[in-house]
């Protein structure tokens, strides 16, 4: 299985989360990748 996205944000914290969505809203595929998940 193959993914491609449009966006790539790196950190998933409020601002990272926060253009992930508006981009998403937008139409954009996109992936969010967190090197540290849950932690803040």
């Amino acid at each position: 299985m193959s993914h491609h996205f449009d966006v790539l944000v790196i950190g998933g914290g409020v601002a990272g989360l926060s253009v992930a969505w508006r981009a998403a809203r937008r139409g954009s595929r996109v992936a969010v990748a967190d090197p540290d998940p849950g932690s803040g």
